[in-house]
């Protein structure tokens, strides 16, 4: 601050003002104020319309800027929706193709195990052709023994 009021003068332009000036706001209002206090009444005027009317061209532009960003916050939104009703459709068509998978490995399951069931069944009919093959051949063989020792077998063993 001591600087800024030992060599700002009114004639002084922004050009001859080191770059740390320029940046600090509060600074840069002082030296505004100093210069300010040498401009004539005509050249206060002029700058006092100047500043209104920067003051609302930075006001339209901040509507047009606010406009501007809801469009933009409104489209990126209705990308972000459609991405997310994307993704909800491809994670529904993914269940439906993991449910499909599903159903077809319980019915190849379905079928292994009646195929297992039917093999069982034949595998006992089958046990039980052969215990009636072996009782005909025991029966067959008891039939030959008495046959061979001269006695007649009853009539129903014939």
């Amino acid at each position: 601050m001591i600087w800024i009021f030992a060599n700002v003068k009114p004639q002084t332009t922004l050009q001859m003002l080191p770059e740390w000036t320029k940046t600090d706001e509060l600074l840069k209002s002082i030296i505004d104020l100093l210069r300010y206090g040498a401009l004539t009444p005509k050249e206060q005027q002029e700058y006092e319309t100047w500043k209104e009317e920067e003051i609302q061209y930075l006001a339209t532009m901040g509507d047009g800027i606010q406009n501007g960003v809801e469009e933009g916050l409104k489209e990126a939104l209705a990308v972000v929706e459609a991405e997310r009703n994307r993704a909800k459709t491809e994670r529904n068509r993914a269940e439906a193709e993991r449910n499909r998978a599903e159903a077809e490995r319980n019915r190849a399951k379905a079928e292994r195990n009646r195929a297992k069931a039917e093999r069982n069944r034949a595998e006992a009919a089958e046990g039980e052709l052969n215990q009636e093959r072996a009782r005909i051949a025991e029966l067959e063989r008891l039939l030959a023994r008495l046959q061979g020792g001269g006695i007649e077998p009853p009539p129903n063993m014939t």
